[in-house]
């Protein structure tokens, strides 16, 4: 890592943090173009049935105060920014502050713990493209994957472990973990990801050691076309088939609490499990989990 005036940047999707920016939002994934009235309304829907916004930024700053205190114990003492690809702060603005800050290597760290063109990869180009527009002769580098690393899989473990306890028969419970669907447009880009989902739930059951374990993925986006799966939803329904009764869902692929996991599985997701004569608990995502920092300050 470079020994001068280096700022770590993390990164993550972005989110509305307001009702009024939900439009804005929408409107910045579709590249600048109208959204459609009826996304718009059942987005402003889901937004309004978690409180009206999410608490991805407010979970990110302490994602990156965390990282910050991390460092410090670890005699490096370097400022930790944030960046978006959708949302405020975005990537770029988050670049040229670090650069009036007098920052000349930019460390972008991704907060998606499986790799995808369309998330991490996007992050990485946009970091490289701000870095450029400055022409400042600003180096950068960015982190390594972390979805496998001991302290990732540690946090991971806990929760799932803190998560069967609330069920009176935890052995007789169905672990689900769960990662963003993605399109399978790019074989290869999907495989990728596939795997590295794989892989981190074989090293958190290794650890934890249970039983009734489904790998799914949830939240598939409005592009036509066949997505990864089977769906969270698909499973839910198989699962009530054979009679089972009881879900713990444990969304994996996601750090931080926010639309895919205060909806898409406290709301939809819970709703179908009910509706199916099932119990539904869903463990926390990491957000500022201890063994997460660690995890993070270890790609650097």
């Amino acid at each position: 890592m470079n020994k001068g005036a280096t700022g770590i940047l993390l990164l993550n999707f972005g989110s509305p943090h307001t009702p009024e920016e939900i439009e804005p939002f929408l409107s910045h994934i579709l590249k600048g173009k109208k959204v459609p009235g009826e996304m718009l309304d059942k987005i402003t829907e889901r937004y309004s049935s978690i409180g009206g916004s999410s608490p991805l930024l407010s979970i990110t700053t302490s994602q990156a105060a965390g990282l910050r205190e991390e460092l410090k114990g670890q005699g490096k003492d370097y400022p930790v920014y944030m960046g978006m690809l959708h949302g405020k702060p975005f990537i770029k603005d988050s670049v040229r502050q670090m650069a009036e800050e007098g920052i000349d290597h930019v460390v972008a760290v991704s907060l998606a713990p499986f790799f995808s063109k369309t998330s991490t990869g996007a992050y990485f180009q946009a970091v490289r493209e701000a870095v450029e527009a400055e022409q400042q002769g600003i180096g950068v580098s960015f982190g390594k994957q972390w979805h496998t690393h001991p302290f990732f899989i540690e946090a991971v473990g806990e929760k799932v472990t803190a998560g069967l306890k609330h069920f009176s028969a935890p052995e007789e419970v169905t672990v689900i973990f769960s990662a963003h669907s993605l399109s399978e447009d790019d074989p290869e880009d999907a495989g990728c990801y596939q795997k590295q989902f794989q892989d981190s739930v074989a090293a958190v059951m290794a650890r934890v050691k249970h039983g009734h374990v489904f790998s799914a993925f949830q939240s598939k986006g409005m592009k036509p076309g066949k997505w990864l799966g089977p769906q969270v939803g698909e499973i839910i329904e198989m699962l009530a088939s054979q009679g089972e009764k009881q879900v713990l869902a444990v969304p994996i692929g996601f750090v931080s609490d926010h639309m895919e996991t205060l909806y898409d599985l406290d709301i939809e997701a819970k709703n179908k499990a009910v509706s199916l004569g099932m119990g539904f608990q869903r463990c926390p995502a990491l957000n500022d989990s201890p063994f997460l920092i660690k995890a993070l300050a270890a790609t650097l």
